[in-house]
C-alpha cells in the first residue's frame, strides 16, 4: 500500500488563503469560529467582536429572520455549499482599504 500524505501541501495552502482571502469560518448553527486577518479588515472588525457571535451579525434584520436565512443554514449544515456575494447593512463598521461601497439605497455594504 502506498502511503500519501497530504497534510504539509493542504496546511500551506489553506494558510495562504488565509492570508489572502476575507474567510470567516462558522460553525453549523452559524456561530463565528475564526475570522481571518483580510475578513477584519474588510469589515472593520476585530477578531474578537466577531468570533463566539452568529452569522446574522452581518444580515439585514429581515433577511436574518426569514425563511431564506434559515434554509440557507440548513443547507450548510446538510453539506451543500453555498455561494453569494456577501450584502450586509450598515453594521459592518468603515472598511480602511476595500472595494466597499455603498449601493443606491445608501445603507448597504457590498464586498
Amino acid at each position: 500500500m502506498l502511503a500519501v500524505d497530504f497534510g504539509s501541501d493542504a496546511k500551506r495552502t489553506l494558510r495562504t488563503l488565509g492570508r489572502s482571502l476575507a474567510i470567516v469560518e462558522y460553525s453549523p448553527d452559524g456561530t463565528a469560529l475564526a475570522a481571518k486577518e483580510k475578513f477584519c479588515e474588510m469589515c472593520g472588525y476585530a477578531a474578537a467582536e466577531i468570533v463566539g457571535k452568529h452569522h446574522r451579525m452581518f444580515a439585514d434584520r429581515q433577511y436574518a429572520e426569514s425563511a431564506e436565512f434559515r434554509e440557507f443554514w440548513a443547507k450548510l449544515r446538510q453539506g451543500e455549499g453555498q455561494e453569494r456575494e456577501l450584502v450586509t447593512p450598515a453594521p459592518v463598521r468603515a472598511p480602511p482599504r476595500t472595494a466597499a461601497k455603498n449601493d443606491d439605497e445608501g445603507d448597504w455594504k457590498k464586498f
